[in-house]
């Protein structure tokens, strides 16, 4: 789906997925057209998925890495708060008066550092298991969120963050896609891959290059070594000692990456992986949105 940004088109959703597309990776991202046209597709996709044409949604809530929260928190706020531009989806645009673009905007923002939505989830599950949401008040939770370009950790007291003995760096999956790109760039020689071919060739065990396929188990050993080197950078900076920590919370798009180092890292933790962590935060945010509305947000 193509989303039109200061007279440039953009594609988001799934289906951007499918080209060998250009990751970017700036810490002033949320300042960058391309969030506008996140944020414009997410609004188009509810209008898809909801059946219904609206110029106003009652609240956003969004992230931001730990490291930046306090310095962008307003400038996020204010991104998320102003008139989105958004593609009506094509069978509902009798409802839009024949228009294909809708002013939206949202009537309150929100918002987190980014790990929360993680915990709240993750608590949300405990709940649906039949533990009661309120037993986890008296627990430290270290809740561990590695992204595609921070690596991040929130440490709370119940759902009360201690922003700071938390934090984030450089350091997310792009790290991990970054050393076998090389790597197996170098091997087939043609210079470091793509992170888009990359990563689908992680995924799937295999790589397609210039119409051979080759297998891409052996490049599994590189992308673990670089997440031990994650892991021992995020341990320099995060003493575990004296924390209290009883239970840790792996969440975010690079979960699954990350899980195999910390585990040997940390052999004597139990390490919580979300159901779903890809979407674990942002399920933990539509919860925390629920909270804020009193309970009062369509499912």
């Amino acid at each position: 789906m193509a989303v039109e940004i200061d007279g440039r088109h953009y594609y988001v959703g799934p289906e951007s997925s499918l080209t060998d597309g250009v990751r970017v990776l700036d810490p002033n991202f949320i300042e960058r057209a391309e969030y506008r046209a996140l944020l414009a597709g997410a609004l188009h996709y509810y209008m898809k998925a909801t059946g219904h044409v609206t110029q106003s949604i009652d609240l956003m809530v969004l992230g931001l890495p730990v490291s930046s929260y306090f310095s962008k928190r307003a400038a996020l706020k204010t991104a998320g708060s102003r008139i989105h531009h958004v593609p009506v989806p094509a069978p509902l645009r009798q409802g839009a008066g024949g228009r294909d673009v809708i002013d939206m905007v949202a009537k309150k923002t929100i918002v987190v550092p980014q790990p929360f939505g993680g915990l709240r989830y993750a608590l949300n599950e405990d709940a649906d298991a039949g533990h009661d949401l309120f037993d986890a008040n008296d627990e430290v939770f270290l809740v561990i969120d590695p992204g595609f370009n921070t690596f991040d950790w929130l440490l709370t007291r119940g759902m009360d963050p201690d922003l700071e003995s938390s934090g984030s760096f450089a350091g997310g999956v792009s790290q991990i896609v970054r050393a076998v790109a090389h790597a197996a760039g170098m091997a087939l020689g043609v210079g470091d891959l793509n992170f888009v071919t990359t990563e689908r060739a992680m995924k799937t065990g295999v790589l397609m290059h210039e119409g051979r396929r080759y297998d891409f188990a052996p490049f599994r050993s590189v992308g673990l070594a670089a997440a031990q080197r994650v892991v021992d950078e995020f341990l320099l900076a995060f003493n575990m000692q004296g924390t209290g920590v009883r239970r840790i919370i792996l969440t975010g798009g690079g979960a699954i990456s990350y899980l195999e180092a910390l585990r040997a890292r940390l052999p004597g933790f139990d390490i919580q992986i979300d159901s779903a962590s890809v979407m674990g935060n942002a399920r933990g945010f539509y919860l925390i949105g629920k909270d804020a509305m009193g309970g009062e947000v369509g499912d």
